[in-house]
């Protein structure tokens, strides 16, 4: 994890682009903790990635929403209580 010095999230944005040009082919997710924000570095996206943070990852340098599919693999890979 790496603590993000970032006011908003668009400051997170280029921040985390910074990250994953020094990180080639490694993906980068946000989220926050304790209303601080932080990166992750991952070499594949987890499937509950879109659900556990913010609702894009950066990979070479690229801002890149998660799709339909990867949201809907996120649900369908949560235990119900049914």
């Amino acid at each position: 994890m790496i603590r993000l010095n970032a006011a908003n999230i668009d400051s997170a944005k280029n921040e985390m682009v910074m990250i994953s040009l020094d990180n080639p082919n490694w993906y980068v997710t946000g989220f926050n903790i304790f209303q601080e924000a932080y990166a992750h570095l991952s070499k594949r996206l987890h499937v509950h990635s879109p659900s556990d943070g913010w609702p894009f990852y950066v990979i070479n340098g690229r801002v890149k929403p998660f799709t339909e599919s990867q949201v809907i693999a996120d649900q369908n890979a949560t235990p119900t209580l049914f």
